[in-house]
């Protein structure tokens, strides 16, 4: 079973043997740091958009942080499996934790800018019904893509097709275990909107990357049927370990803008931490000691329990029964999580300046797309007397984004495709970007450009 589950095969490209000195996995690690869509992340928001504070956290030193966390559990993982006679002979531990460092590595790499409310941002532009009319020509399987778009597909999207040069390059290639680790939703945007109506309708891949998804699942044994597709078991392990860091780490960052104390936030993880270690968070110099201090402990405390729960869940983590590690995890390690969410959720999440700029975010992207939407509609239907030069303009600004030399068999196709291209052009702005060409759009903006 495990032979399949982390067979290195790629989309494309050269496969190296697991042997070799420097692992398929390790490669992967490396392919995801020198991307261009990583290095952007150090402009994309965590938790609070536009941050001057630079102590706080950015989607790329969360996603480091996540991957360090990850690497942890993987091996630690391995060695358990190792234990049991599970892994293939040329496999070792370390590289179990390199398939989970590289998929932490990759988790966020597709949010968009202003994070979650991004998201938020563009489904609410393709709902609107002032523009409904661009989505009618379009299936109903695939306006979903558009109107439930989720930051996860298009980070599949990103690591498989878009990095390093194109849509038909095979993205950063990198091999089927880490991309399938990536995956927590494995299923469509028209599935996830049916079965989760008035819910979260979180989804991992747009309908573009159907085949590639298909056939990733399909080699590592993980697809009985296109409707019945397991989640990856080391998945879970991606999952905890963000699950653990933006349950500390977004503490931690609330502390350094007194959002919270260190007292709440001592409170919130006192039932994991001994009364000696509590006593040594005590003794620290400064509250951003005393916070990291905590930070050290509770991460610690909380990647051992899910180790130990992967373990003791073992048969039904394997297949695909359970919904997350965390909630399976020992009561002291749930209640710290929980309760730190809590206290996120009630100072941190709603925090007014916060707030005020995700509010400023739906402008953002109004504006955005109110342009570049329309002219992507209007070069599919080729209505050459609404092709108005603010649209002719905003074309040559999408550039290859719109694959307008591909071929397609209908015009549907090739309208889904145009709206793709502006997603992925929009989705792949930092934040600080994305708010100057919006101001630029509106007249409004103060300059040039500073890179």
């Amino acid at each position: 079973m495990w032979s399949k589950l982390l067979n290195p095969r790629r989309v494309y490209g050269r496969q190296y043997p697991v042997c070799s000195e420097r692992s398929p996995f390790a490669a992967d690690v490396d392919r995801i740091i020198f991307s261009s869509s990583f290095r952007r992340l150090s402009r994309k928001s965590q938790v609070h958009p536009l941050a001057m504070n630079d102590h706080l956290h950015s989607r790329m030193s969360h996603s480091l942080e996540v991957s360090c966390v990850g690497r942890s559990l993987g091996t630690g993982v391995g060695t358990f499996l190792a234990g049991r006679g599970e892994l293939p002979k040329d496999i070792h531990p370390v590289n179990v934790g390199e398939i989970v460092q590289a998929a932490c590595l990759a988790h966020d790499i597709g949010n968009p800018p202003f994070g979650h409310a991004g998201e938020e941002a563009i489904r609410g532009w393709f709902l609107d019904s002032e523009n409904a009319k661009y989505l009618e020509m379009l299936d109903p399987s695939v306006r979903t893509d558009f109107t439930c778009f989720d930051g996860n597909a298009q980070g599949f999207r990103v690591i498989t097709r878009l990095e390093m040069g194109g849509v038909d390059t095979g993205g950063l290639n990198l091999t089927y275990p880490v991309i399938a680790s990536m995956v927590k939703y494995p299923i469509t945007s028209y599935r996830a909107d049916v079965a989760r109506k008035g819910k979260s309708r979180k989804y991992s891949y747009h309908v573009s990357e159907k085949n590639i998804f298909l056939e990733i699942f399909d080699v590592l044994g993980l697809m009985k049927t296109q409707k019945h597709i397991r989640r990856h078991p080391l998945s879970y392990l991606v999952e905890a370990a963000d699950d653990i860091c933006y349950s500390v780490i977004d503490l931690e960052d609330a502390c350094e803008i007194r959002l919270v104390t260190c007292d709440e936030v001592l409170d919130v993880y006192r039932n994991i931490l001994s009364d000696d270690k509590i006593e040594n968070v005590n003794k620290q110099p400064s509250v951003r000691r005393k916070v990291g201090y905590i930070r050290a402990l509770v991460i610690n405390a909380l990647v051992n329990s899910v180790k130990e729960a992967f373990a003791r869940y073992y048969d039904a983590v394997i297949c695909g029964d359970v919904d997350d590690i965390i909630s399976m995890c020992n009561y002291d390690a749930l209640k710290c999580v929980d309760d730190a969410k809590a206290l996120a959720r009630g100072k941190v999440y709603s925090e007014h300046r916060k707030t005020v700029l995700e509010v400023g975010a739906y402008s953002v992207y109004s504006t955005l797309l109110n342009v570049f939407i329309p002219a992507a509609y209007y070069s599919v239907v080729n209505d050459k007397k609404l092709i108005m030069y603010k649209y002719s303009k905003a074309l040559e600004i999408l550039g290859d984004s719109l694959h307008a030399n591909d071929k397609y068999e209908t015009r549907s196709d090739e309208l889904y495709s145009a709206y793709i291209g502006v997603i992925d052009y929009v989705s792949g702005m930092t934040d600080s970007y994305a708010t100057f060409v919006a101001q630029q759009f509106s007249g409004a903006g103060t300059g040039p450009w500073q890179a």
